[in-house]
């Protein structure tokens, strides 16, 4: 038996001392949580699954899972890891990491460039993933078929990234994805015309998960929501949509568990929409678009679809 001395609080019981910790370490977002692990192996057992259940990657994180004499069981990642947020990791970390937390159920993997990412496109069309809540950029799926991968079977949270219109998603089967209920389109640095693109996009979903109609036409879908950057654009009318700050994107994506409340204020704006005409709101939202493609500095911008299924 454990000598009671030593353990961190004696004479309080145990499943109390226990709550204390994890709800402790539920709720401390910093680094300060990750000493908790360091009081007794009885308290590093408690906190370390949620320590590690949502991971902004990094080398040292990278390093833990990769460690040769951890005394974690061999499992523990592919158990405990349930959400990572890659941004610029090398492209062989990122296939080491996916290798081994193959019960992630929200990733995103980031890169603002345009490298060569052999590894990592191997690791997401390949390797056992399920995630709901995915984004991606349009580097790691440059075929026909990208959404007929696994990977793309149980999403329903989708955010893409479009910046180079010479290797664009192929939108062909983008109709097979029964789950999807929130599509996001992130269309930054893009020389062409976004319109057309979401008129390629709409032409291959399925009619339930339209997002637009025929916004070059005038025809709009109500569920539209235009989230620009807020470093572009900061006077956007709150009817049609809102104002994106890169921080939010950030944050949602590596503690999903706070709530993606980017998703929740598109739900919020179409259910709180006034009842406009599809004329009306097609006009609104290509000035968006337009102006917004000509705003001074930063040209980024976001496009949010909402879709709610009934």
């Amino acid at each position: 038996m454990e000598d009671r001395g030593r353990q961190p609080f004696p004479d309080v019981p145990e499943d109390v001392v226990r709550l204390i910790f994890e709800v402790a370490t539920e709720t401390d977002y910093t680094d300060c949580r990750l000493e908790f692990a360091l009081i007794s192996k009885q308290v590093k057992g408690w906190v370390e699954p949620i320590i590690y259940r949502e991971v902004e990657v990094s080398s040292f994180f990278h390093r833990t899972i990769m460690a040769s004499d951890s005394t974690k069981p061999p499992d523990f990642f592919a158990r405990h890891v349930k959400s990572l947020m890659f941004e610029m990791q090398e492209d062989s970390l990122v296939a080491d990491i996916l290798e081994r937390c193959t019960s992630v159920q929200s990733l995103a993997v980031w890169y603002n460039t345009n490298p060569i990412a052999t590894y990592a496109r191997k690791a997401l069309t390949t390797y056992p993933l399920s995630p709901t809540h995915l984004s991606l950029s349009q580097i790691h799926f440059k075929d026909k078929d990208a959404f007929l991968y696994p990977i793309f079977e149980n999403v329903t949270h989708l955010d893409l990234s479009c910046p180079d219109s010479e290797n664009d998603w192929n939108w062909g089967t983008l109709g097979v994805l029964e789950h999807l209920t929130h599509l996001s389109i992130d269309v930054y640095a893009r020389p062409d015309d976004p319109i057309r693109m979401a008129e390629n996009i709409l032409s291959s979903s399925r009619q339930t998960l339209r997002a637009f109609k025929s916004l070059a036409g005038g025809d709009i879908d109500p569920r539209v929501v235009v989230a620009p950057y807020s470093a572009v654009w900061t006077d956007i009318d709150q009817r049609f949509g809102m104002t994106l700050v890169y921080t939010e994107l950030f944050r949602s994506w590596t503690i999903p568990s706070q709530g993606n409340t980017l998703w929740t204020r598109a739900e919020q704006i179409v259910r709180e929409r006034p009842q406009q005409t599809d004329s009306e709101l097609a006009s609104k939202l290509s000035h968006l678009t337009v102006e917004e493609r000509q705003g001074p500095g930063d040209d980024q911008w976001k496009a949010h679809q909402c879709e709610v299924k009934v």
